[in-house]
């Protein structure tokens, strides 16, 4: 869910610097004998340039923040993959573990784990549910 917002949050304001630049470059084919005719083809390509370029310092930080914190979830997340095998490989060596037992456990903990992460996404909606099954169940009795 972290991993999808920073996705999300990464593009910046991009929609209105490709409306001014589609702006420019309309302006310019509904035009183009005119600007054929006043040689003022590496104008317009400026213009539009400048358009896409309008705010790139923004957009670069913004980006930067969202790859440093995708950077850091990943980090986060292999991690603690790397502690549960560690901790089931010390199991395995001292305790008499068998490679399966880790093998179910890990995987029992990782998805128990995803599950939750996707009720806990959904908690909103269970929020907005409840009354419409109120209202629904007052109807029934009726």
């Amino acid at each position: 869910m972290l991993q999808m917002k920073f996705i999300a949050g990464s593009g910046g304001d991009l929609s209105a610097a490709y409306q001014r630049a589609t702006a420019v470059a309309s302006e310019a084919v509904a035009g183009l004998r005119t600007v054929a005719a006043f040689s003022a083809e590496e104008k317009v390509e400026d213009l539009y340039h400048s358009a896409l370029d309008s705010d790139t310092g923004g957009q670069r930080k913004t980006a930067l923040a969202a790859g440093v914190g995708q950077g850091f979830s990943l980090f986060t997340m292999f991690f603690l993959y790397y502690c549960g095998f560690a901790g089931g490989a010390f199991l395995m060596d001292h305790h008499g573990y068998t490679f399966k037992d880790v093998l179910q456990v890990f995987f029992s903990v990782t998805f128990m784990g995803m599950a939750a992460g996707m009720a806990g996404s959904l908690a909103p909606d269970i929020a907005k549910g409840k009354p419409a099954l109120i209202a629904i169940f007052k109807l029934i009795d009726r």
